[in-house]
């Protein structure tokens, strides 16, 4: 198994294996509204140390911005939805995503993540939804041959920003494991 993972890693070297953008919405509270993150990667699916990507927002007051972000050395880094989580929690991170008063604790009701899938058929797509009333998240995919998930979300996760949350649930339905 690791020879073919060496295989692909060298025969996709600079290859760029993600092919399209992923959409985040997030419910915000105050003023009610949808807020939508459509981030274009630049460079996921490839093995570079850098990740970028560019966002375009709608539902705030600025249309677009771009992010760029480097990965550190070791097991993970050629592991496709660690370099995917890494980048949404820069692309939504507190200290990077615009007009982050919006996005704060107590200031979502639901956030949904809408991508496509990145350890199995490229062609199937993947949807993470948190809901904080109900204190759930949901995995569903639509490789039939892959199972969904839902778990609950932690109380002291529900008092974080939309960014951290959806992250760190999307590793755990996903991956299995807290991301942080």
């Amino acid at each position: 198994m690791l020879q073919a993972t060496d295989e692909n890693r060298n025969a996709t070297e600079g290859e760029d294996l993600f092919s399209g953008a992923y959409v985040v919405r997030i419910a915000a509270l105050s003023p009610q509204r949808i807020i939508t993150a459509t981030v274009t990667p630049l460079n996921l699916g490839t093995n570079e140390a850098d990740l970028e990507a560019v966002v375009s927002w709608e539902g705030i007051d600025t249309v677009s911005t771009s992010v760029r972000t480097a990965l550190e050395p070791g097991a993970a880094y050629f592991d496709p939805w660690v370099r995917f989580l890494h980048l949404l929690s820069v692309v939504l991170g507190p200290k990077t995503v615009p007009e982050a008063k919006d996005f704060g604790a107590g200031k979502w009701s639901s956030i949904v993540l809408s991508s496509q899938e990145l350890d199995g058929a490229l062609q199937h797509s993947v949807v993470v939804a948190v809901d904080r009333e109900l204190a759930t998240a949901s995995l569903v995919r639509s490789d039939r041959a892959r199972q969904g998930a839902e778990a609950a979300v932690p109380r002291e996760l529900l008092q974080r920003d939309a960014g951290t949350v959806l992250t760190e649930m999307t590793s755990r339905l996903i991956r299995g494991r807290p991301w942080q």
